[in-house]
């Protein structure tokens, strides 16, 4: 809990310049650690900058030291939920507070360099204004978005003709795959949010006594399906080839039994996709392997994750197209990797209609 004193709209001038300053810095030197930014430059620029006249009451809690709230007092913190920025004013250009709370939205083994270079950027915002630099990974995600959308829209659209399901599942009200697909109705670019970092581990907790017993609820079973994972992932990738393939010279390799390859096809070797498909609403997380991942950071908007959703009766096709998912999704780390918040990735938004359309 943060005692608020007054905005820092004085100092607000001065802190984008700053952060501009830092901007350019980390763009001609060190534009890997530049992207590797908890959130975006913009969003430093535009956060909420609360400036205090003495050091930060804060309430802090440590169940190992004690079961009441500590009574501490910090002179700059950044709150992620919601995003602020906390600091006192004297705090703020000194590298060990100041430079320390922006600092950490950067990955540990820079954020020492980040602290140092936070207290040049300050001075130096004093003296000249900044021409923010916005590198081309910037704009090129954006434009690799833009322009997969601009084929999706641009190329013919027609009914998909889609395999029929091999699987056999009990005959009392299975779920079932679409006998039909209608036609693309458009690709739409959803700007998305930033991802957030990666919450500490809970470690967790253990009953210290038998926990009340709850009769077991056959009823709350998933209804079985009449397809196969094996139909389900087919008809992902009808789909998905139909959104992708906008033009004779665009094909989709299909390199789903081949290992090695980090992903599930290519269009001309350049650029890599990985689907994933699921019968009814859209993935909100999935799992990547570690090839998966390694060949995701490796091509960058050149990788796309393809979520594919609604295959089932009564739900609604639909293909998500999301670039370079290793930087613009939230990463768990897992036995492998887990990519989670995908509804707030910034993504292509692809719909289909009915078949009767």
């Amino acid at each position: 809990m943060i005692a608020r004193r007054h905005l820092g709209d004085g100092t607000r001038a001065h802190f984008r310049q700053a952060v501009d300053h830092l901007s350019d810095e980390l763009a001609r030197n060190d534009p890997e650690v530049r992207q590797r930014m908890a959130i975006s430059w913009d969003a430093l620029r535009e956060i909420p900058l609360f400036v205090h006249a003495g050091p930060i009451a804060v309430l802090a809690r440590d169940e190992e030291l004690s079961a009441m709230k500590i009574p501490i007092q910090l002179q700059a913190l950044i709150v992620r939920d919601p995003l602020e920025l906390h600091v006192w004013d004297e705090a703020v250009a000194k590298r060990e507070y100041g430079g320390h709370a922006i600092a950490s939205l950067f990955p540990h083994a820079s954020r020492r360099g980040i602290e140092a270079e936070w207290v040049v950027a300050w001075q130096e915002a004093r003296e000249t204004a900044a021409d923010a630099i916005r590198l081309a990974s910037d704009e090129e995600h954006v434009e690799a978005m833009e322009d997969r959308a601009a084929k999706i829209n641009a190329a013919p659209k027609k009914k998909i003709s889609v395999s029929t399901p091999g699987g056999k599942g009990p005959a009392s009200k299975p779920r079932t795959l679409k006998n039909n697909v209608g036609p693309i109705l458009g690709a739409t670019v959803v700007p998305g949010s930033d991802p957030k970092p990666a919450p500490p581990p809970v470690k967790p907790k253990l009953h210290d006594t038998p926990p009340p017993t709850k009769p077991f609820d056959p009823g709350s079973r998933t209804a079985p399906t009449a397809y196969t994972d094996r139909d389900l992932e087919q008809r992902g990738w009808e789909l998905l080839t139909q959104a992708l393939e906008t033009s004779a010279e665009e094909l989709l390799v299909d390199f789903r039994s081949r290992h090695g390859v980090g992903a599930d096809g290519a269009i001309d070797w350049k650029t890599f996709v990985e689907m994933k498909a699921t019968g009814r609403a859209p993935q909100g997380s999935i799992e990547m392997s570690n090839a998966e991942y390694e060949r995701a950071k490796e091509r960058g908007n050149d990788f796309i994750l393809a979520l594919v959703s609604g295959l089932e009766d009564g739900y609604q096709d639909e293909v998500r197209l999301i670039f370079d998912p290793a930087r613009r999704a939230a990463v768990r780390p897992l036995n492998g990797v887990k990519l989670v918040a995908l509804t707030e990735a910034p993504l292509i938004l692809i719909p289909f209609g009915n078949s009767e359309d």
